[in-house]
């Protein structure tokens, strides 16, 4: 009797487990002629009976190792994904279920193989080994930096000169997409680089709706940001993307600032003050995970010049008394997108002052340095170019004057 008994409950636990663990159901290969140095993509669906976090790569995570022809070998994150249909009124509608998606940039031609790996708390499943043939491209790759250090340049070793505009965001209106408008206007004028930011008016994946490490009720905002990625492949436009503004930890703006902040205890976070985002682990987790997602989903692109892991770093009331905790913070962040970045893109941060932040500037971890400066003379190419000259001087990093103007 008792050895039955220890039977049933054997066979018990075991089903529990099989219909517990998360498994991948269908892979749909989406890109129909994948080319070098450009988007290979795959649908993923995957089956569970288990509450979880999609977007939480702690709770489950789906990954692709690609491997060449020559046999190197890539691991890939994939990202949760929602689609949707823009009609003529540009009004988003979701379309279909949402499920995972992989994008992958092949920097060989010839026939490679990937596989999938989904891991969750019950177990891992896999599938077997699939094929898919890159044909060859005249695209130049991903931006480096030069042996120099006073320059960019392409895969080539051609130089890369970014010449363009901090365009950031823009506002939404019925039928009329501002941020399509501008892109054209700095392709027929000459430019060839935009920065963009995630803002909790625009773009931002994680915000109070959700709450941390859940992007569901932003995927319109995401699904947006992929149609400007799109863009600026098809117009050659190079990005650089950051993750957040410093006006989400200030006052000011209710819906926008730090009153609405996920990381706000008040509203399910971590910190009980603003500054906090900067020392508390679980913060600082969470973080990392937005990036990841981010990293997922846009990592492919040849276009991303760059990641910029905080706009405007000093720009709070509290820098002064936080400066030392703010600059681990970044060299931290920036050394985690080093490490996990399998593309290797350049990464920096942003600060409006001049004189911040010489700890920073000088890391390994940060790949050029930037410069915000407002003045209100007629003319400031000699005082930007003496800054320029100075901080090529000082940090040995190629340098982007990210913002000027005469004032805000």
């Amino acid at each position: 009797m008792q050895k039955r008994l220890i039977s049933l409950v054997f066979c018990l636990f075991s089903i529990t487990h099989i219909f517990s663990q998360s498994i991948i159901q269908t892979v749909e290969q989406l890109t129909v002629t994948p080319v070098v140095c450009e988007k290979f993509e795959v649908r993923v669906e995957v089956t569970t009976n288990q509450e979880v976090n999609f977007f939480d790569y702690d709770q489950i995570e789906l990954q692709a190792v690609f491997r060449s022809p020559t046999l190197n070998e890539k691991t890939i994150d994939a990202f949760y994904y929602q689609d949707f249909i823009s009609h003529e009124d540009g009004e988003l509608t979701a379309v279909s279920e949402p499920h995972y998606r992989i994008r992958f940039s092949p920097e060989e031609a010839g026939i490679w193989d990937f596989k999938l790996i989904l891991t969750d708390h019950a177990g891992t499943d896999q599938t077997g080994w699939q094929s898919f043939t890159v044909d060859e491209s005249e695209l130049t790759g991903f931006v480096k930096v030069a042996p120099n250090r006073k320059q960019l340049v392409n895969k080539a070793g051609k130089h890369v000169f970014l010449a363009g505009e901090n365009i950031t965001w823009t506002s939404s209106y019925p039928g009329y997409d501002p941020m399509a408008h501008y892109f054209e206007q700095l392709s027929k004028h000459g430019g060839n680089f935009a920065k963009l930011m995630l803002t909790p008016w625009g773009y931002h994946i994680e915000w109070i709706e959700g709450g941390l490490r859940n992007y569901m009720p932003r995927q319109k905002d995401v699904f947006m940001l992929d149609s400007l990625f799109s863009m600026a492949h098809e117009m050659d436009l190079f990005l650089q993307l950051a993750f957040s503004i410093h006006a989400e930890l200030n006052f000011g703006f209710p819906a926008e600032d730090w009153s609405s902040n996920p990381y706000n205890i008040a509203n399910g976070g971590f910190c009980q003050q603003p500054q906090d985002f900067f020392t508390h682990p679980d913060a600082k987790a969470a973080y990392k995970n937005r990036m990841r997602y981010l990293l997922a989903r846009y990592g492919y692109s040849r276009q991303l010049v760059a990641w910029e892991v905080f706009s405007e770093t000093d720009n709070f009331p509290f820098y002064k008394s936080y400066r030392n905790q703010i600059s681990s913070w970044v060299i931290e962040m920036a050394g985690w997108l080093q490490d996990n970045d399998p593309y290797d893109h350049l990464v920096s941060a942003g600060y409006a002052l001049p004189e911040s932040e010489p700890v920073v500037w000088q890391h390994s971890s940060i790949d050029f340095t930037q410069l915000h400066f407002y003045s209100n003379k007629a003319d400031q190419a000699a005082d930007v170019l003496g800054m320029m000259n100075m901080y090529l001087k000082n940090y040995q990093k190629p340098v982007l004057v990210g913002e000027y103007g005469l004032g805000h």
